[in-house]
């Protein structure tokens, strides 16, 4: 630790921010019209109003100031990296007796503080103002955990769009691929819950809580600050952020003066950002346009759109149509894998594991959770919905939730035997079963041959949720999700 404060550079770092006044001032004006001034007139508004409406009107105060914060992530380190991209300031700045490599460590810590030090101040302003003029009661302990969170993910929220300003010679296209990466996270946030809850069948709302916070960490940080849910992933996020700093210091060491103005400095940097972003933008749009009647809609039309954005991003980085035919080329293979990966993982049903079904001897006991009432089911109390969603992340907040817990041998049988009718049922339909739910299966001879004593008047509103999670003493191993049909549950579930 003192290895690192000692590359701080106090008399550079204070000529920085003497620098940067101006800068850091408009930060403290703006942070300070959108939490303390907000605060005050959101009080104003509705000083008639009950303590409780009040109260509700802080966390989406805070909520709303730190998607701004994160949107002054993208810009700022921009402009206080700008030198980089002139080459007569660059000349100047290699003259400094500063290794390179504190540098940029007093840049770095420069960021923050343009960043962090007025959204703190105004943080605790507005917080102050909801105090003594709303009458709020506060909890100040936690805000300034909240804080600390927050500056805790400030190095990686920074650092994307610093690992793009030092791979690029041009602001705009940093601040261009900054923000792309940064919405990156938004469009797998997006694709991978469309792939679990629409097309795999039993797989539904498999991305909750960890995963989520995996996906993103935008989600992981506004999980945390706002609702108290932490995971792993957290911390998998916090430390990537420092990660993200010592590779960042290594682009900047090596980074060639001579050529500044370039559209990209690394020879590999378009095509893995590129690459990496139309894949993923590509398979989203796959997965939207999946249920598609016919193979245009549902594989041309998505192509079309991401080659001309592919062709705009080959445009900007080559500032010219110059090599607009190879780029086509590029993204026809890039479009032919993630394809073949796309169908391949919804049609096997992630390669089988759809059509699975556990042995329940390997597990302590398997609990039926549902929103409706089956045979032998208990409605669920109040902590034991807490409970409920501790072990599934699905939150039904104050509906009834039934459960039943199976535990004995012959129960395990049972289960198994109707788990694989259920499938069974599901998986008769056809082969373009997993674009349907059991609420929209009309009546066809293979399903009336297989259950000719079934009632099958599917009805989506008498139907239900079910969840089949198999516990490992108190750890789910496995989750199994299905929306069922009243007559088919009952059908389910009937002792036999």
């Amino acid at each position: 630790m003192n290895k690192l404060l000692s590359r701080i550079n106090s008399r550079y770092l204070s000529f920085l921010l003497k620098q940067n006044r101006r800068l850091m001032g408009f930060m403290l004006f703006a942070f300070f019209v959108i939490m303390p001034f907000a605060a005050f007139l959101t009080i104003y508004n509705n000083r008639l109003s009950f303590e409780g409406a009040l109260n509700n009107s802080v966390t989406p105060m805070l909520s709303l100031s730190l998607v701004v914060y994160i949107m002054a992530t993208l810009i700022i380190p921009g402009l206080l990296l700008g030198y980089l991209m002139d080459k007569s300031k660059m000349d100047t700045y290699q003259t400094l007796p500063i290794r390179k490599q504190d540098l940029f460590f007093n840049k770095y810590i420069l960021i923050i503080c343009v960043l962090f030090i007025p959204y703190a101040i105004n943080w605790i302003f507005s917080l102050l103002v909801y105090t003594f003029y709303g009458g709020i009661s506060i909890d100040y302990l936690q805000n300034l955990i909240d804080l600390l969170i927050i500056l805790a993910f400030t190095p990686l929220l920074i650092g994307v769009p610093i690992f793009s300003h030092l791979n690029t010679g041009r602001l705009a296209d940093s601040i261009m691929y900054g923000v792309f990466l940064h919405l990156s996270q938004f469009l797998a946030y997006i694709a991978l819950p469309l792939l679990f809850n629409e097309k795999l069948f039993g797989l539904r709302d498999s991305i909750t809580g960890f995963w989520q916070s995996l996906i993103s960490y935008d989600i992981s940080l506004f999980n945390l600050v706002f609702d108290n849910k932490f995971y792993v992933s957290t911390i998998i996020w916090i430390l990537l952020g420092f990660v993200l700093y010592f590779i960042n210091q290594y682009f900047y060491a090596k980074r060639p003066v001579q050529d500044i103005g370039k559209p990209v400095l690394n020879n590999w940097f378009f095509p893995v950002v590129s690459t990496y972003l139309i894949s993923i933008f590509f398979g989203l749009l796959l997965l939207s346009f999946m249920d598609s009647t016919n193979y245009i809609n549902g594989v041309v039309l998505p192509f079309l759109i991401t080659l001309v954005i592919y062709l705009g991003l080959d445009v900007i980085n080559n500032r010219g149509f110059k090599y607009s035919l190879k780029a086509a080329s590029i993204f026809t293979l890039i479009a032919i894998i993630v394809t073949i990966t796309t169908y391949s993982v919804v049609r096997t049903g992630l390669f089988g594991l759809t059509r699975q079904i556990p042995k329940t001897d390997h597990y302590t006991h398997i609990t039926v959770y549902s929103t409706v009432e089956f045979e032998d089911s208990q409605l669920l109390s109040s902590q034991e919905r807490k409970e409920f969603y501790t072990l599934s992340g699905v939150d039904y907040g104050e509906s009834s939730i039934y459960s039943h817990t199976i535990t004995s041998q012959e129960e395990r049988i049972a289960f198994e035997h109707n788990h694989k009718r259920l499938l069974d049922a599901y998986y008769a339909l056809g082969d373009d079963v997993l674009n349907r739910s059991f609420y929209s299966i009309n009546d066809s001879d293979e399903y009336n041959k297989q259950f000719p004593d079934y009632q099958r008047q599917l009805n989506y509103w008498n139907g239900g949720n079910f969840y089949f999670l198999y516990i490992d003493n108190d750890d789910v191993v496995i989750k199994r999700s299905y929306f069922l049909d009243q007559s088919f549950y009952d059908y389910l579930f009937a002792k036999k």
